[in-house]
């Protein structure tokens, strides 16, 4: 029997399968990394050709074909999952095929994760940065080194403000 995880995962590679000849990307659907492609895609094939005649995956495809449809309604999704399911009971080789492809597919996505430390911040994929008011700073695209700021200093609350200002870098 195989994981809800890895059902729910598989219901998200046959999401992109059923969009992908209408070209549209759909809410939902989940690539394989280029690493994981082969493994997933004969995986994919061998799922489809078992659910051939499905009325799961029939309803599946005439929703993501519907236009002005984001994602595949949650029933729809749940169907297509029980089906996986029984089709993997009813054939241990195709379970297997499934679990060894999301097994890639994990160690793949692994690959690319993104780490920080030190109280960083990584991100993976696409960022927007924006930075306002004094001594904000924006970085966009690759950075190789330290970023350091040279903000004005503020003066703390109580403070005489006729006192000189702390000299150097200021960092929060």
């Amino acid at each position: 029997m195989l994981e809800a995880e890895v059902v729910a995962v598989v219901v998200g590679w046959l999401c992109g399968r059923a969009a992908s000849p209408a070209g549209r990307a759909l809410d939902g659907s989940l690539s394989a990394p280029e690493d994981a492609e082969e493994a997933v895609g004969a995986a994919v094939d061998a799922v489809v050709q078992r659910l051939d005649g499905d009325s799961a995956w029939e309803r599946l495809q005439q929703e993501v074909a519907a236009s002005g449809r984001e994602k595949p309604s949650e029933r729809t999704r749940q169907r297509v999952a029980l089906a996986v399911e029984e089709a993997a009971e009813a054939e241990p080789e195709l379970a297997e095929a499934i679990t060894a492809a999301h097994a890639r597919w994990q160690a793949a996505c692994r690959a690319r994760t993104v780490t920080a430390s030190d109280s960083g911040v990584a991100v993976g994929g696409d960022l927007s940065v924006t930075a306002s008011g004094a001594g904000a700073i924006a970085v966009g695209g690759s950075v190789t080194g330290s970023v350091a700021g040279n903000a004005p200093p503020t003066e703390p609350k109580g403070r005489d403000s006729s006192s000189p200002p702390i000299p150097g870098p200021q960092t929060s």
